[in-house]
Protein backbone atom coordinates (compact mmCIF):
# COMPACT_ATOMS: atom_id res chain seq x y z
CA UNK A 1 0.00 0.00 0.00
CA UNK A 2 2.72 2.24 0.78
CA UNK A 3 4.01 1.89 -2.92
CA UNK A 4 0.68 2.55 -4.44
CA UNK A 5 0.54 5.58 -1.95
CA UNK A 6 3.64 7.02 -3.49
CA UNK A 7 2.98 6.47 -6.75
CA UNK A 8 -0.40 8.37 -6.61
CA UNK A 9 2.32 11.11 -4.93
CA UNK A 10 4.29 11.26 -7.94
CA UNK A 11 1.39 11.16 -10.54
CA UNK A 12 -0.39 13.46 -8.40
CA UNK A 13 2.76 16.08 -8.94
CA UNK A 14 3.44 15.20 -12.29
CA UNK A 15 -0.25 16.59 -13.28
CA UNK A 16 0.49 19.51 -11.13
CA UNK A 17 2.86 20.83 -13.48
CA UNK A 18 1.31 19.52 -16.54
CA UNK A 19 -2.23 21.47 -15.65
CA UNK A 20 0.24 24.55 -15.36
CA UNK A 21 1.70 23.81 -18.52
CA UNK A 22 -1.78 23.86 -20.08
CA UNK A 23 -2.69 26.67 -18.25
CA UNK A 24 0.16 29.14 -19.56
CA UNK A 25 0.30 27.53 -23.48
CA UNK A 26 -3.90 27.04 -23.65
CA UNK A 27 -3.06 23.32 -25.06
CA UNK A 28 -4.01 19.91 -22.83
CA UNK A 29 -3.18 17.49 -25.53
CA UNK A 30 -0.06 16.65 -23.79
CA UNK A 31 -2.04 15.19 -21.09
CA UNK A 32 -2.66 11.87 -22.74
CA UNK A 33 1.57 11.69 -23.42
CA UNK A 34 1.93 12.01 -19.81
CA UNK A 35 -0.40 9.40 -18.75
CA UNK A 36 0.70 6.85 -21.12
CA UNK A 37 4.86 7.57 -20.39
CA UNK A 38 3.11 8.17 -16.14
CA UNK A 39 2.50 4.36 -15.73
CA UNK A 40 6.03 3.25 -17.23
CA UNK A 41 7.16 5.86 -15.06
CA UNK A 42 5.18 3.95 -12.21
CA UNK A 43 6.75 0.87 -12.90
CA UNK A 44 10.01 2.24 -12.92
CA UNK A 45 9.48 3.36 -9.52
CA UNK A 46 8.04 0.06 -8.24
CA UNK A 47 10.87 -1.85 -9.55
CA UNK A 48 13.10 0.35 -7.87
CA UNK A 49 11.53 -0.69 -4.72
CA UNK A 50 11.42 -4.23 -5.06
CA UNK A 51 15.10 -6.02 -3.78
CA UNK A 52 16.49 -8.59 -6.13
CA UNK A 53 14.54 -8.66 -9.47
CA UNK A 54 14.29 -12.18 -11.02
CA UNK A 55 13.87 -12.62 -14.74
CA UNK A 56 10.72 -13.27 -14.33
CA UNK A 57 9.98 -9.82 -12.84
CA UNK A 58 12.45 -7.99 -15.95
CA UNK A 59 9.86 -9.56 -17.97
CA UNK A 60 6.65 -7.76 -16.68
CA UNK A 61 8.65 -4.67 -16.64
CA UNK A 62 9.68 -4.06 -20.30
CA UNK A 63 6.39 -5.10 -21.08
CA UNK A 64 4.90 -2.14 -19.68
CA UNK A 65 7.87 -0.09 -20.91
CA UNK A 66 7.27 -1.06 -23.98
CA UNK A 67 3.90 -0.63 -23.54
CA UNK A 68 4.46 3.03 -22.50
CA UNK A 69 7.02 4.20 -25.00
CA UNK A 70 5.50 2.97 -27.95
CA UNK A 71 2.10 4.60 -27.14
CA UNK A 72 3.56 7.53 -25.69
CA UNK A 73 6.10 8.42 -28.47
CA UNK A 74 3.40 8.03 -30.58
CA UNK A 75 1.07 10.37 -29.09
CA UNK A 76 3.58 12.92 -28.63
CA UNK A 77 4.56 13.00 -32.54
CA UNK A 78 0.95 13.21 -32.98
CA UNK A 79 0.11 16.10 -31.16
CA UNK A 80 3.92 17.73 -31.14
CA UNK A 81 3.35 21.31 -32.30
CA UNK A 82 -0.30 20.87 -33.18
CA UNK A 83 -3.28 22.95 -32.23
CA UNK A 84 -4.68 21.49 -29.24
CA UNK A 85 -7.14 18.57 -29.52
CA UNK A 86 -10.51 19.05 -30.37
CA UNK A 87 -11.63 17.08 -27.63
CA UNK A 88 -9.82 19.70 -24.86
CA UNK A 89 -10.62 22.59 -27.06
CA UNK A 90 -14.44 22.13 -26.26
CA UNK A 91 -13.73 21.45 -23.08
CA UNK A 92 -11.49 25.06 -22.79
CA UNK A 93 -15.05 26.98 -23.82
CA UNK A 94 -17.42 25.52 -20.87
CA UNK A 95 -14.63 24.47 -17.90
CA UNK A 96 -13.13 27.20 -15.38
CA UNK A 97 -9.16 25.98 -14.44
CA UNK A 98 -10.49 24.21 -11.42
CA UNK A 99 -11.86 22.03 -13.32
CA UNK A 100 -9.18 21.76 -15.62
CA UNK A 101 -7.02 21.07 -12.51
CA UNK A 102 -9.44 18.25 -11.00
CA UNK A 103 -9.35 16.98 -14.30
CA UNK A 104 -5.77 16.16 -14.22
CA UNK A 105 -5.84 15.05 -10.74
CA UNK A 106 -8.35 12.28 -12.62
CA UNK A 107 -5.56 11.41 -14.84
CA UNK A 108 -3.12 11.04 -12.16
CA UNK A 109 -5.43 8.94 -10.65
CA UNK A 110 -5.98 6.99 -13.39
CA UNK A 111 -2.29 6.50 -13.69
CA UNK A 112 -2.33 4.88 -10.37
CA UNK A 113 -5.21 2.49 -11.13
CA UNK A 114 -3.62 1.14 -14.25
CA UNK A 115 0.08 0.70 -12.29
CA UNK A 116 -2.04 -0.92 -9.65
CA UNK A 117 -1.70 -4.49 -12.29
CA UNK A 118 2.05 -3.91 -12.85
CA UNK A 119 2.61 -3.78 -9.34
CA UNK A 120 1.00 -6.89 -8.18
CA UNK A 121 2.49 -9.04 -11.13
CA UNK A 122 6.07 -7.82 -10.56
CA UNK A 123 5.35 -9.49 -6.75
CA UNK A 124 3.29 -12.23 -8.20
CA UNK A 125 6.76 -12.72 -10.37
CA UNK A 126 9.15 -13.10 -7.97
CA UNK A 127 7.99 -16.53 -7.33
CA UNK A 128 8.00 -17.71 -10.81
CA UNK A 129 10.54 -19.47 -12.52
CA UNK A 130 11.13 -18.68 -16.00
CA UNK A 131 8.71 -20.04 -18.25
CA UNK A 132 5.96 -20.27 -16.14
CA UNK A 133 2.59 -20.68 -17.79
CA UNK A 134 1.65 -17.40 -16.09
CA UNK A 135 4.95 -15.70 -17.61
CA UNK A 136 4.14 -17.08 -21.26
CA UNK A 137 0.29 -16.37 -21.21
CA UNK A 138 1.29 -12.80 -20.24
CA UNK A 139 4.14 -12.26 -22.95
CA UNK A 140 1.90 -13.35 -25.64
CA UNK A 141 -1.19 -11.30 -24.82
CA UNK A 142 1.46 -8.38 -24.44
CA UNK A 143 2.95 -9.27 -27.81
CA UNK A 144 -0.03 -9.74 -30.09
CA UNK A 145 -1.96 -6.61 -28.15
CA UNK A 146 1.36 -4.69 -28.73
CA UNK A 147 2.04 -5.55 -32.12
CA UNK A 148 -2.00 -5.10 -33.43
CA UNK A 149 -2.04 -2.13 -31.95
CA UNK A 150 0.70 -0.78 -33.31
CA UNK A 151 -0.04 -2.09 -36.49
CA UNK A 152 -3.99 -0.34 -36.25
CA UNK A 153 -2.08 2.94 -35.66
CA UNK A 154 0.42 3.03 -38.81
CA UNK A 155 -2.38 1.71 -40.89
CA UNK A 156 -4.27 4.45 -39.72
CA UNK A 157 -1.56 7.31 -40.19
CA UNK A 158 -0.80 5.74 -43.93
CA UNK A 159 -4.32 6.25 -45.12
CA UNK A 160 -4.69 9.91 -43.37
CA UNK A 161 -1.46 10.61 -44.89
CA UNK A 162 -2.88 10.06 -48.58
CA UNK A 163 -4.84 13.48 -49.69
CA UNK A 164 -7.05 11.52 -51.69
CA UNK A 165 -8.46 10.06 -48.43
CA UNK A 166 -9.42 13.40 -47.20
CA UNK A 167 -12.94 13.00 -46.07
CA UNK A 168 -13.21 9.30 -46.54
CA UNK A 169 -12.99 6.48 -43.79
CA UNK A 170 -10.28 4.12 -43.54
CA UNK A 171 -11.42 1.02 -44.36
CA UNK A 172 -7.98 -0.72 -44.85
CA UNK A 173 -6.32 -3.54 -42.88
CA UNK A 174 -7.57 -4.19 -39.50
CA UNK A 175 -9.96 -0.93 -39.61
CA UNK A 176 -11.92 -3.20 -42.02
CA UNK A 177 -13.55 -5.38 -39.31
CA UNK A 178 -13.55 -3.00 -36.30
CA UNK A 179 -14.15 0.89 -35.70
CA UNK A 180 -11.77 1.42 -32.85
CA UNK A 181 -8.95 -1.80 -33.47
CA UNK A 182 -6.61 0.28 -31.77
CA UNK A 183 -9.15 0.30 -28.74
CA UNK A 184 -9.50 -3.10 -28.89
CA UNK A 185 -6.37 -3.99 -28.65
CA UNK A 186 -5.26 -1.58 -25.71
CA UNK A 187 -7.81 -3.03 -24.19
CA UNK A 188 -6.50 -6.37 -24.78
CA UNK A 189 -3.19 -5.96 -23.48
CA UNK A 190 -4.40 -5.32 -19.66
CA UNK A 191 -5.25 -8.97 -19.84
CA UNK A 192 -1.59 -9.73 -19.79
CA UNK A 193 -0.99 -8.37 -16.33
CA UNK A 194 -4.05 -10.54 -15.31
CA UNK A 195 -2.01 -13.55 -16.73
CA UNK A 196 0.87 -12.53 -15.37
CA UNK A 197 -0.71 -12.35 -11.85
CA UNK A 198 -2.47 -15.48 -12.33
CA UNK A 199 -2.92 -17.44 -8.57
CA UNK A 200 -1.62 -14.60 -6.18
CA UNK A 201 -3.61 -13.60 -3.51
CA UNK A 202 -4.77 -10.23 -4.61
CA UNK A 203 -4.97 -11.51 -8.41
CA UNK A 204 -8.56 -9.86 -9.13
CA UNK A 205 -7.14 -6.76 -8.48
CA UNK A 206 -5.58 -7.29 -11.55
CA UNK A 207 -8.65 -7.19 -13.50
CA UNK A 208 -8.71 -3.20 -12.65
CA UNK A 209 -6.72 -2.97 -15.63
CA UNK A 210 -9.31 -3.98 -18.42
CA UNK A 211 -12.46 -3.61 -16.63
CA UNK A 212 -11.29 0.35 -16.13
CA UNK A 213 -10.50 0.51 -19.50
CA UNK A 214 -13.44 -0.73 -20.94
CA UNK A 215 -14.99 1.88 -19.37
CA UNK A 216 -13.12 5.10 -20.00
CA UNK A 217 -13.03 3.39 -23.55
CA UNK A 218 -17.39 3.36 -23.55
CA UNK A 219 -18.18 5.62 -21.21
CA UNK A 220 -15.45 8.74 -20.76
CA UNK A 221 -12.54 9.64 -23.59
CA UNK A 222 -13.02 7.28 -26.48
CA UNK A 223 -15.31 5.45 -28.45
CA UNK A 224 -17.94 8.32 -28.21
CA UNK A 225 -15.99 11.45 -28.86
CA UNK A 226 -14.17 9.49 -31.29
CA UNK A 227 -17.17 8.48 -33.17
CA UNK A 228 -19.17 12.17 -32.41
CA UNK A 229 -16.26 13.69 -34.48
CA UNK A 230 -16.42 11.09 -37.51
CA UNK A 231 -19.92 11.34 -37.91
CA UNK A 232 -19.14 15.67 -37.99
CA UNK A 233 -16.12 15.16 -40.10
CA UNK A 234 -17.28 12.48 -42.75
CA UNK A 235 -21.34 12.17 -42.27
CA UNK A 236 -22.81 9.98 -44.79
CA UNK A 237 -19.28 8.23 -45.51
CA UNK A 238 -18.76 7.19 -41.91
CA UNK A 239 -22.71 6.11 -41.14
CA UNK A 240 -22.67 3.67 -43.71
CA UNK A 241 -19.25 2.43 -42.10
CA UNK A 242 -20.76 2.17 -38.73
CA UNK A 243 -24.02 0.24 -40.49
CA UNK A 244 -21.34 -2.49 -41.63
CA UNK A 245 -18.44 -2.75 -39.63
CA UNK A 246 -18.28 -3.77 -35.72
CA UNK A 247 -17.90 -1.29 -32.79
CA UNK A 248 -14.99 -2.57 -31.26
CA UNK A 249 -14.40 -6.88 -31.04
CA UNK A 250 -12.97 -7.24 -34.72
CA UNK A 251 -15.22 -9.25 -36.78
CA UNK A 252 -16.21 -9.62 -40.75
CA UNK A 253 -17.90 -6.75 -41.65
CA UNK A 254 -21.53 -6.54 -43.31
CA UNK A 255 -21.88 -7.16 -46.97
Amino acid sequence: MDLILWGWAIAAAVMVAMWWYQWKTSNASHVDVAWAYGIGVLGLFYTSQLQGLTSSQWVVLACILIWSLRLGTFLWRRTMGKAEDSRYSDLRKRWSQAKFFLFYQFQALAIVLFSVPVLISLQSMASQSVGSIQQIMGVVIAAISLLGEGLADRQLTSFKENRAHQGRTCREGLWKYSRHPNYFFEWVFWFSFVAFAWGSSIWLLTWLGPVVMLILLFGVTGIPPSEARALESRGDDYKDYQSKTSVFIPWFPKS
